[in-house]
């Protein structure tokens, strides 16, 4: 019988919760706040290498070697649709 009253009173205090929930406002600066919080919290791992404490703020950034502009062989072989298949 605890159980039954333990279970009861469970059901009627989580109902009576999520009603209150329900019909609770909340402002959009409250929601926006929220957001922006939710996403540095998520995004802490991956966070910029020069916000990193062993990072030398003194470093010069590296530049990007720039990418070949090489035409490639347009020729299609019979064993190809649209890309050379290497066995």
């Amino acid at each position: 019988m605890r159980i039954w009253a333990f279970g009861f009173i469970l059901f009627f205090g989580s109902v009576e919760f999520y009603q209150w929930l329900k019909a609770m406002e909340i402002p959009l600066p409250v929601y926006i706040g929220m957001g922006v919080l939710l996403a540095i919290a998520s995004n802490a791992r991956r966070s910029p290498p020069y916000l990193e404490s062993n990072a030398d703020p003194l470093a010069k950034p590296t530049i990007p070697k720039p990418v070949s502009q090489e035409i490639p062989n347009t020729q299609q072989t019979r064993d190809s649709i649209s890309f050379k298949i290497d066995p």
